[in-house]
């Protein structure tokens, strides 16, 4: 080859997927055929990962080029350009939508730029299953099935989570190897696998390989995703990510754990005035998961309260109402009859009397170690008290529930509030003094407003 090679006036050696030579004789020979070109070769080495020093030590000239997959990546505007010379003007959104979902890979924007020639590019948004059927299936036969099967395994179970360590693989695949086979799927050139700290500690695959990895997992093993989905909720859960275990019980299927794991905080985020949060989590089950969960019609219901619609709170609570389950309730309600009383009450649609006896339903059924629902029932009741000018009842249920609230900053900014304005009407100046700064603070502190 190197005496061919002598007789050329100028080429370009390629030497294509460069990672997949692993023996040490193949890398000898190719250093010494490397470091035997003549002056008029040049070369270009392809591979996912670079090549052995070995191999390249006493060939690299200083007219050398090293490119990274970060220089790979597709800008804005290569992105636009390219899309453009296949005959479609895309606005910036979209441009910027789809260099989102792609990341950057080359590979996959082309593929996308043939699908869009001369059509807009909103009809071949990779949201569409047809598009990226062609996209997942391009990557499994790439990448998945050129791997080994217990790593091609590993690599569609492990993409059930959507960041992963080794620690958090061990448990939900119930191995003990996950961060060696992490590194090897590094060394072999996996540019798909992303690291996320300088530690190497936790990863995350692109968007569109961790897709085809779980559409390819539930199509081979359907049994083994189930099981894994829900397997990953109880994990994160345990975590504390409540956003994580919702969406893999939404995955396994399993609606009424999703429900019982949004209720669970459903209060919690609310007191913490962080409803768009739970908006987020509702949005994943949706409205439907009010005929199958009594957990998740109490959770809507108390999102239509908290944002004013009346007509998702009706349904919810008509929901709930015909729901077979008796309770208790993941919130730490002593069962749906009292769940629905504190709905009720918050409502207030039978007038200020049905407040009185909703809430006095709510707080019969325990006192705050067994009934998550007392303190707000208390609140509200004195509230009600208050509204029929009952003014030292009142009180004493305001003073009640203080006792019981600080960890939920809206409702004792709320309570503060209201027992300031009774001392005014007592003409107390020094105690509504006293206390309405308070109530400022914590409103202003929490970000309430």
């Amino acid at each position: 080859l190197l005496r061919a090679l002598e007789d050329c006036d100028s080429l370009v050696l390629v030497l294509d997927d460069f990672h997949v030579i692993r023996s040490p004789l193949p890398l000898e020979c190719a250093g010494g055929i490397l470091r035997g070109l003549p002056a008029t070769c040049h070369v270009a080495i392809v591979g996912r990962s670079d090549p052995p020093p070995a191999v390249l030590e006493g060939a690299i000239r200083t007219d050398s080029l090293v490119l990274s997959t970060a220089d790979l990546e597709i800008s804005d505007a290569e992105t636009a350009l390219m899309l453009s010379e296949r005959g479609v003007d895309p606005d910036n959104d979209n441009v910027a939508q789809l260099v989102d979902q792609i990341e950057g890979w080359p590979a996959g924007l082309h593929l996308v730029s043939l699908m869009a020639e001369s059509r807009d590019l909103a009809t071949v948004s990779t949201e569409q299953s047809a598009h990226k059927r062609l996209l997942f299936e391009y990557l499994v036969a790439e990448v998945l099935e050129a791997q080994e099967d217990p790593t091609a395994q590993f690599l569609r179970r492990s993409a059930v989570l959507d960041r992963m360590n080794p620690g958090l693989l061990d448990a939900l695949l119930e191995r003990d190897d996950s961060r060696a086979q992490l590194q090897r799927t590094i060394d072999s050139g996996n540019v798909f696998l992303i690291p996320l700290d300088a530690e190497g500690e936790w990863f995350r695959y692109h968007h569109l390989f961790l897709e085809a990895l779980r559409a390819h997992l539930k199509a081979v093993e359907p049994e083994v995703a189930q099981l894994l989905h829900e397997r990953a909720s109880v994990l994160l859960e345990s975590n504390g990510d409540t956003d994580g275990a919702v969406h893999q019980a939404i995955d396994a299927g399993n609606t009424r754990r999703a429900g019982d794991l949004i209720l669970a905080r459903t209060l919690e985020v609310v007191n913490l005035g962080r409803v768009g949060l739970l908006n987020q989590w509702l949005l994943a089950i949706g409205e439907q998961a009010m005929e199958s969960s009594a957990a998740a019609a109490i959770a809507w219901g108390w999102y239509g309260l908290c944002t004013g619609d009346v007509e998702v709170t009706g349904r919810a609570i008509a929901a709930a109402s015909v729901s077979d389950e008796v309770g208790p309730l993941a919130d730490g309600s002593p069962s749906v009859r009292v769940a629905l009383a504190m709905l009720h009450s918050v409502a207030g649609w039978d007038g200020v009397p049905g407040v009185i006896r909703d809430t006095q339903t709510a707080r019969a059924a325990g006192s705050t170690q067994d009934n998550i629902g007392w303190a707000m029932a208390t609140t509200i009741q004195g509230s009600a008290y208050s509204m029929l000018g009952q003014h030292e009842l009142a009180e004493q249920r305001f003073v009640e529930a203080l006792e019981s609230a600080d960890d939920a900053p809206a409702m004792k900014a709320s309570l503060l509030a209201h027992l300031a304005l009774l001392a005014l009407y007592r003409d107390d100046l020094t105690e509504a003094n006293r206390l309405a700064p308070q109530a400022l603070h914590i409103f202003e502190s929490n970000h309430l407003h």
